[in-house]
């Protein structure tokens, strides 16, 4: 075979091949797929795979941009970040200063009031404890022209306390203000306790008492003309009048009347005395400075019918 023939008929084969081959790199080779519709839609592999690389590149390209503004965002948000914090610090700070004498305050407010009321349980114990007791065994003194000093009892715990503990002062109160008195007229005084030695941080005590005109003894209750009650006693010893009263057996309201001088005898108007049963009782009183007045225990008693014309 002649060999030139041989190479050409070889070279058209090849070339032909090439030519096949080149078109079907350049034509569309399609595949089917199904459209929503059902009808089939051309897919090109070469496309598919081009928007593939495009858009692998743009996701780099993106990923690198925010890469970018994070690392920048980072970069200026750090400055703030940080001033933000030692401003929060300082404020921090300034609020702790400015609290630390508030609280300092109130610390030591809490410990002088705790204090106080430590020293005021100190001072006056519980009942239960051995409070300090100060009590006279009467409160009311009949008049007798000589110094009275009613005996004072102080317990501690329901013992008593040695006179050597403490010391007693007589006297009156004026104005809220102590004065030392002898107690022999008639009127009001006070007894002030003073403590001393283990119990020297006591507070003082104060107890009153009273000298009064002694006790009139009733000698004779009448009911005379034009609804009148006549009433007689024995004269009291400095006394300045007397309240002779009309009180019911049963106990209701009571009637009264003031003499005011001293005499042994007055008279009653039964006017607006309602008919029945009373007891008559006469009490003593004496003025005193400060326009005040003492009155004595009442007498003794005596019924009187009280009757009203029909």
């Amino acid at each position: 075979m002649n060999p030139d023939l041989h190479f050409r008929k070889n070279f058209r084969k090849r070339l032909a091949a090439v030519t096949l081959c080149a078109a079907m790199l350049f034509q569309p080779v399609t595949s089917a797929a199904a459209a929503p519709d059902g009808s089939a839609v051309s897919v090109n592999p070469a496309h598919t795979a081009a928007f593939a690389a495009a858009d692998a590149k743009a996701f780099a390209s993106a990923a690198q941009e925010n890469s970018m503004n994070t690392a920048a965002f980072t970069a200026a948000d750090a400055p703030a970040f940080a001033t933000a914090a030692q401003e929060n610090s300082v404020d921090t700070a300034a609020f702790a200063a400015a609290d630390a004498p508030s609280f300092a305050t109130t610390a030591q407010e809490n410990a002088s009031a705790t204090a106080q009321m430590r020293l005021a349980d100190t001072e006056a114990e519980a009942d239960t404890g051995g409070a300090i007791f100060v009590s006279l065994a009467n409160t009311t003194y009949a008049y007798t022209g000589k110094t009275i000093k009613p005996k004072v009892s102080v317990k501690k715990g329901g013992l008593d306390v040695s006179p050597k503990k403490y010391t007693v002062t007589y006297g009156q109160t004026v104005g809220g203000t102590f004065k030392k008195k002898t107690p022999k007229a008639m009127g009001y005084y006070t007894i002030k306790i003073t403590f001393k030695g283990a119990y020297k941080n006591q507070r003082p005590r104060t107890l009153s008492f009273s000298i009064t005109p002694k006790a009139p003894t009733l000698t004779s209750a009448k009911t005379g003309k034009k609804d009148t009650l006549k009433v007689s006693w024995k004269k009291v010893t400095k006394a300045s009048g007397y309240v002779i009263w009309l009180v019911p057996t049963d106990y209701g309201d009571a009637y009264r009347t003031t003499i005011g001088k001293n005499t042994g005898s007055g008279t009653f108007s039964l006017k607006d005395v309602p008919a029945g049963t009373y007891y008559v009782y006469v009490v003593a009183y004496a003025k005193v400075s400060g326009n005040g007045r003492v009155s004595s225990r009442a007498s003794n008693s005596l019924p009187v019918p009280v009757t009203k014309a029909s």
